[in-house]
């Protein structure tokens, strides 16, 4: 059952133009959440309650709201379109955004032309599904790589809610990413970015917590701030 009512978390409506889609999906979410918020108060009143369908919809819809409200309330917007502006700097085609939940910041990728792979424990309504590919599995898994996709993952891998097993889980996805992956871009604490870091040959801080990891060609930023590669990339 519900513990978090719409009333009380209802997720954001930032009114920014970049996002309108997802603007517009909120309130859709909104709608929908205070429709099943009134009959279940009206239930109460019956000495009844919601099906186990309509909570579980209702539950749904609550998540998936928070979800948007962290991506802009939280700037998550913000990091996965310096991310993508990474992307369109150097010629990276296609991300894996391990952790991703819903999805919702594949609309930055998709709004920069680049082609987004997310993957997440569960199947839910991943957003842009039409667009894009999901894959449903907990990380290390299987994923369909070739060269130059950039792994990307932000509150996910390295951090608590994904170390089942906490030291052991880490180590296994450390491992996974050099496996799978030539580079990464990652937002992490500093104690596990020393920790990924003994799997890579170069590590470059690109923001606060976001962390380019490569065993490519070396990173710089130039004087206006922008994200740029020494070397050819995708070669």
């Amino acid at each position: 059952m519900s513990t978090v009512l719409m009333e009380k978390g209802q997720a954001s409506t930032k009114p920014t133009q970049k996002f309108y889609r997802l603007v517009e999906h909120v309130k859709e979410l909104n709608k929908i959440g205070k429709a099943f918020y009134e009959k279940k108060l009206s239930l109460i009143t019956e000495g009844k309650d919601l099906s186990k369908e309509e909570e579980r919809q209702y539950d749904l819809t609550c998540m998936e709201g928070h979800c948007i409200d962290h991506f802009f309330g939280a700037e998550g917007y913000r990091t996965y379109g310096m991310i993508a502006e990474f992307c369109k700097t150097n010629g990276i085609e296609r991300v894996f955004d391990i952790g991703c939940a819903y999805g919702h910041q594949s609309e930055c990728f998709l709004q920069e032309g680049i082609d987004y792979v997310g993957v997440n424990t569960n199947k839910i309504d991943f957003w842009n599904a039409d667009r894009f590919e999901y894959v449903t599995g907990h990380y290390p898994c299987e994923l369909p790589t070739k060269k130059n996709d950039l792994a990307v993952s932000v509150l996910a891998l390295t951090w608590n809610c994904y170390l089942y097993e906490k030291e052991e889980t880490l180590k296994q996805q450390c491992e996974a990413l050099h496996r799978d992956f030539e580079h990464c871009l990652l937002y992490l604490t500093e104690g596990a970015m020393q920790y990924l870091s003994q799997y890579f040959k170069k590590v470059e801080k690109l923001d606060r917590d976001l962390y380019y990891f490569s065993n490519k060609e070396e990173v710089i930023m130039n004087n206006d701030n922008n994200i740029k590669l020494v070397g050819t990339l995708g070669g």
